[in-house]
């Protein structure tokens, strides 16, 4: 899932930082679970890869737009264009198609072809869709080549964001709530946050230097449901608290003790 989670943020990216597009982008997942396969797709309604690479020859932007090495802005080290997510589908026996106002290319297993549309489409933007079979775990080490040599990831976001020297996942209260700890709404995001954490089934520790209150909906929304989804032993074992200040660590018990009462129902 790691080769998914790569190619779809790389595809993603270019939408926010390339594509110009007025309205955003728009993706769709689907799971195939008997074929372990995953496909999405990703569009905008942006200038598109001509117009983003400053290529008029359309044919020769979309082919080197999945080309190695190939980024916007070299002197700014600005990414690797499409090449990751191309090499990920083809290398996995998946697909990678891409579709624009000027022509379309598809590739499956290394072979990749352009097709020129006769009549343009009344389509102003750029979709992707990535097909990748999962079944290889070690997939995102063997795609990522450069240069003939094989590139293995060291970590993945996860490990990037939140683990320290130590090894330690750190997950800090105030920098990822961002002053949202009055609000359920904040609560139910952190609470997201913290179990996509617990899945690399290590302890995470939450960090409360410099929060001095959450609203009692807050403690209720992430720490009430935490402790009653995970059993009170897991709960102990997996997630650890430092620096809490006393009156927030009354919340948090008093939380914990309400909706170990309740249940995890939304009434």
């Amino acid at each position: 899932m790691k080769a998914v989670e790569c190619s779809l943020g790389e595809i993603m990216d270019n939408v926010v930082n390339h594509s110009q597009s007025p309205v955003g982008g728009f993706v769709q997942a689907t799971a195939y679970k008997t074929s372990n396969r995953v496909e999405f797709v990703v569009a905008d309604a942006g200038i598109g890869i001509p117009g983003s690479m400053n290529i008029s020859d359309h044919a020769q932007a979309i082919r080197q737009a999945i080309g190695e090495g190939v980024t916007r802005d070299k002197s700014q080290n600005a990414g690797n264009g499409l090449y990751g997510s191309y090499r990920v589908a083809t290398l996995s026996g998946g697909q990678f198609e891409i579709n624009f106002l000027g022509g379309s290319l598809f590739c499956k297993e290394n072979e990749g072809e352009i097709v020129s549309r006769g009549n343009r489409i009344p389509y102003c933007g750029t979709s992707v869709r990535c097909g990748i079979n999962v079944s290889d775990p070690e997939l995102l080490g063997k795609a990522l080549k450069f240069k003939g040599r094989l590139h293995d990831p060291p970590s993945d976001y996860i490990e990037r964001k939140f683990e320290n020297e130590e090894g330690e996942l750190i997950f800090s209260i105030k920098d990822e709530a961002q002053r949202d700890t009055g609000s359920r709404q904040g609560g139910k995001r952190i609470r997201g946050m913290i179990e996509n954490l617990l899945r690399e089934h290590r302890p995470v520790v939450l960090d409360f230097d410099g929060v001095g209150v959450v609203s009692s909906s807050f403690a209720d929304e992430v720490f009430g449901r935490l402790f009653v989804e995970m059993g009170p032993r897991a709960f102990m074992t997996r997630i650890q608290m430092r620096n809490v200040d006393p009156t927030v660590e009354g919340l948090i018990d008093r939380a914990i003790m309400q909706r170990t009462k309740l249940g995890n129902g939304d009434a």
